[in-house]
């Protein structure tokens, strides 16, 4: 067996000599740092950096299930990486077929919504009764979903800030969901309470991800050293180097601040009785529209009609 590498990370546990935090985090640098020896060489670094994030809940279980009488600890790793990067793989290209399909679904019926009758339509058919009542009858049902998916959007966007939304924000939420304010404050006190149990082991993540991004910076640090200045090697090493100083400063940052995670899609959708898929799309169709900065523009016109000021302009 290696000395380095791999193959002795699972040995290593098991005789005592490393533990099992220590092991998933040389387990998640030798990935890292050697992506072709798993199968992982086709992600750029950003895509590998996600999949080892959601990939590294599972080390535990790989070291603890290897036997060494089957293969070797590399070649075991391996194959459970290749994968799980196909369930990873299927899963994004899932959502993304998803998102274009309501996002084509929501965009279509917009423009219905606001178009009383087709180009197309005979003026006599409009004027008829049947045809009018038509007409009528599908802006109205295009406009109730309409009207539905903004309640939708300012519920998700809510529930994803649910730390920031005071009494004020509440009643409004409120009145334009026609949710009651008890229900509402027991759905949020219920979201707070999520990510708390989250934060050890994001923590641990954003530690182990530190970690290997100040190894790689001083590897990089050290190979500029032997390299003469003006190559294009030297440049393009520069250029990795700098990212991972970037990567390392703002892991330190966000392990200064001790934010506690935002819920997860999963746990919104389920207080809302939604699928995670519509919880989503609500949060990235909003980004698109700039509601995200500030989700309190959606009851924008519900604070309007209650405010006398506005009336008297």
């Amino acid at each position: 067996m290696k000395k380095n590498g791999s193959e002795n990370i699972a040995s290593m546990y098991r005789r005592g000599e490393i533990s099992m935090d220590e092991a998933e985090n040389r387990l998640w640098a030798e990935m890292y740092t050697n992506p072709s020896r798993y199968g992982l060489v086709s992600l750029d670094e950003d895509e590998l950096s996600d999949f080892l994030l959601l990939f590294r809940p599972r080390f535990r279980r790989i070291i603890e299930s290897y036997d060494e009488s089957v293969a070797e600890f590399e070649t075991f790793a391996r194959n459970c990486a290749l994968f799980f990067k196909m369930t990873w793989r299927k899963k994004q290209l899932k959502i993304a077929a998803e998102r274009q399909s309501l996002e084509n679904e929501i965009r279509h019926d917009a423009v219905e919504s606001v178009r009383p009758f087709d180009d197309t339509s005979n003026p006599a058919d409009i004027v008829s009764g049947t045809a009018a009542r038509r007409v009528a009858r599908r802006s109205s049902v295009r406009r109730r979903k309409i009207e539905e998916d903004a309640r939708t959007t300012a519920l998700v966007l809510a529930m994803k800030s649910c730390r920031d939304v005071d009494d004020e924000a509440l009643e409004k939420l409120s009145a334009f969901t026609g949710i009651g304010g008890g229900e509402l404050l027991k759905m949020i006190e219920s979201l707070k309470s999520c990510p708390e149990t989250r934060t050890a082991r994001n923590r641990r993540m954003l530690m182990a991800r530190r970690d290997e991004t100040y190894y790689r910076k001083r590897k990089y640090e050290a190979e500029l050293g032997r390299l003469d200045e003006s190559s294009h090697e030297y440049m393009r090493l520069r250029e990795r180097y700098e990212r991972q100083e970037r990567a390392w400063q703002k892991a330190n940052e966000s392990l200064e601040e001790g934010k506690i995670p935002t819920p997860k899609n999963s746990d919104i959708a389920r207080i809302l009785g939604i699928k995670q898929r519509k919880v989503y799309y609500c949060i990235s169709h909003a980004k698109e529209k700039g509601v995200i900065e500030d989700y309190s523009e959606i009851f924008k016109k519900e604070s309007e009609e209650n405010d006398p000021k506005d009336e008297k302009r």
